[in-house]
């Protein structure tokens, strides 16, 4: 089993696929050219010798995925950039990776940065994470 890198948005691509099958948008091939599919990109999985090859690997499959059906563009390999830096940051600092900022594929806005090491902010509720000063420059609202 691969390491996932991109979990949602592979699951929901491969949903996307399935409900196009179901709704006979997509036709499958015979199971023949289906298993020679199959073989083609586990040969392909044999080459991959890096936490790189894995991510680019993920991110040729959902597109591979997205090409055939109506899946909203997410810049999958843009994405494939940002967990390839994500992964360095790791490595650097396993317990600091977490308070890095990286960029929307989407609407390349800058994350914000904790105001804290993320290992310091123990309160998870709505509310504190509505009160961060990240969240909004207007008079924060009391979340019941």
């Amino acid at each position: 089993m691969q390491d996932q890198y991109f979990t949602f948005n592979m699951f929901d691509a491969q949903a996307w696929y399935a409900r196009d099958v179901i709704l006979d948008k997509i036709q499958l091939p015979e199971l023949a050219v289906r298993q020679a599919d199959e073989q083609e990109w586990l040969a392909e999985y044999e080459k991959v010798t890096n936490v790189d090859g894995d991510i680019d690997f993920q991110a040729q499959y959902i597109r591979d995925l997205t090409n055939v059906t109506d899946y909203p563009e997410f810049a999958v390999e843009k994405q494939g950039e940002i967990f390839k830096e994500w992964q360095k940051d790791k490595k650097v600092d396993i317990m600091g990776f977490r308070e890095k900022a990286y960029r929307s594929t989407l609407t390349n806005t800058l994350a914000p940065e904790l105001p804290e090491p993320w290992l310091d902010i123990l309160d998870d509720s709505l509310e504190h994470f509505l009160n961060l000063p990240f969240c909004s420059k207007t008079p924060k609202k009391k979340v019941s």
